[in-house]
């Protein structure tokens, strides 16, 4: 059956032989699904067999000759994987409804919006909507922790010199790729991005303002219209979920998500995270570095 699909060598051999040999797949496919953390980068040694950072190893070898990641490079990278996740769609092997990271789905991926609520109702909406983050993130006050992690997704905030880089930026799994992929989606080039972003961090230090002042019992009568009620700036609903998956990146994963996962190919995974993929594949590494 496999012999009737119209798709590259590389493509058949890497992304489909999980459906031939699942069992023996299976434990790679997992791997790639895994945060950096979940992969234990800071306890890696026993990755090599002299103990030593295969992934530093390679990234050093890839820097010597010119091959590290550039937003060109991971820009193909987002080609190849639309391209495979539509070769996955044709041959049955994916939903052909619209899901998030995988698609287009949303209007907008502010994380503000403005509400009109009595005082109260602006206080319990917010309690609500920290309690939720409070699910991801045990920092007591988390819009930093948000902020920064803002600067760490995006294809744009990838390394892209070849000065100083800690090995470990080129670290990343599938989830981290679906972040980046996705809002290149939105996003077409570096300016719009930085534009994004300011835009995203003002709206987080406007939420941070409010949610303190009224949750710390603060009045803010000045604020209240002829109807008795407040303009406040507060999480949208796919701001709230993007700063989830943002700070708990394997909350991405779903059986949806999952069944496209043949689409970021080994070969997608070495130009996009080669940190991580010499660390998961370090007999595949050294060879490429012999080579």
């Amino acid at each position: 059956m496999l012999d009737d699909f119209n798709l590259s060598t590389t493509f058949f051999n890497d992304s489909f032989f999980r459906h031939v040999n699942h069992e023996s797949h299976h434990s790679r496919s997992l791997e790639r699904r895994k945060t950096p953390k979940q992969l234990g980068l800071d306890r890696i040694a026993h990755f090599s067999p002299k103990n030593n950072n295969i992934g530093k190893q390679f990234i050093t070898w890839e820097k010597d000759n010119d091959k590290l990641p550039t937003i060109s490079s991971r820009n193909d990278c987002f080609r190849e994987f639309a391209n495979n996740v539509s070769q996955l769609r044709n041959h049955g092997l994916g939903t052909d409804h619209k899901i998030r990271f995988i698609d287009k789905v949303d209007y907008s991926l502010n994380v503000s919006a403005v509400r009109s609520l009595k005082s109260q109702d602006a206080i319990n909406l917010y309690k609500r909507q920290m309690g939720f983050i409070s699910m991801y993130s045990n920092e007591p006050n988390p819009f930093q922790t948000i902020r920064d992690l803002f600067n760490n997704v995006s294809v744009y905030n990838r390394p892209n010199n070849y000065g100083y880089t800690p090995s470990g930026s080129f670290a990343g799994t599938y989830v981290n790729f679906l972040l980046d992929y996705y809002f290149s989606l939105y996003i077409p080039n570096e300016t719009e991005w930085n534009i994004y972003l300011m835009q995203q961090r003002m709206a987080l230090n406007e939420i941070e303002k409010d949610v303190f002042a009224m949750l710390n019992g603060h009045t803010m009568m000045n604020s209240i219209d002829e109807n008795g009620e407040l303009q406040i700036t507060a999480f949208s609903t796919v701001g709230l979920e993007l700063i989830a998956d943002i700070l708990r990146p394997v909350r991405i994963d779903s059986p949806q998500i999952e069944s496209f996962e043949a689409a970021f190919t080994t070969e997608i995974w070495r130009s996009y995270f080669p940190y991580t993929w010499a660390l998961v594949n370090p007999s595949e590494a050294s060879k490429v570095m012999k080579r």
